[in-house]
């Protein structure tokens, strides 16, 4: 599911297979797949946790009392989310649940900084990125490249060129004209 999410999101934007994942979604403003599964378990936790009085409350408050982290629970990978993003563990969130709304926009918060800085930390390290300002880069958020093109075809190669340029896959005269003296000189 992850190589189809990343092939179309290449396929959106008119670039070719090889180029860097990073630079496909901070363009686009989008976290990967994994993330997005991530977000639906631990609002779907949620969910379960604010019904008071039901069988999956019951059932969450046992699995998370009797399983250990070497069991394939999916509790137990619940708890593990809230580790890696830094959310409160399942068993404060359990007894006193908070609201939808603010766990919800709580979830999405940490998930998409977590992925947000990972994704600009590996963009950096990309010497063929380096046209491209991913310091205001949000989640959410398409690039400037995108949000100024138009929705006319015309506008819309032209922002694909633009985005094949700044992210070195284009290779302009001047450039191929350095390699060839390179390798002459």
């Amino acid at each position: 599911m992850e190589l189809f999410f990343r092939q179309l999101l290449k396929q959106i934007q008119h670039l070719p297979k090889r180029t860097s994942i990073a630079a496909t979604l901070l363009l686009l403003g989008r976290i990967p797949i994994e993330g997005e599964i991530h977000k639906k378990i631990l609002k779907t936790f949620g969910n379960i946790i604010r019904n008071d009085k039901s069988v999956e409350r019951e059932i969450a408050f046992r699995q998370l009392a009797m399983k250990d982290e070497k069991s394939g629970s999916w509790f137990t990978k619940l708890h593990n989310l809230t580790v890696i993003y830094g959310l409160p563990s399942p068993y404060d969130i359990i007894e006193n649940p908070p609201s939808k709304i603010s766990w919800n926009r709580h979830v999405n918060n940490c998930i998409n900084n977590q992925f947000l800085q990972n994704l600009k930390k590996e963009a950096k390290e990309k010497s063929s990125l380096k046209y491209i300002n991913f310091n205001d880069s949000n989640i959410g958020t398409v690039h400037n490249i995108w949000k100024s093109s138009g929705t006319d075809p015309y506008s819309v190669n032209m922002a694909a060129i633009k985005v094949k340029i700044a992210t070195g896959i284009m290779i302009l005269q001047y450039q191929r004209s350095r390699r060839y003296d390179s390798l002459y000189t």
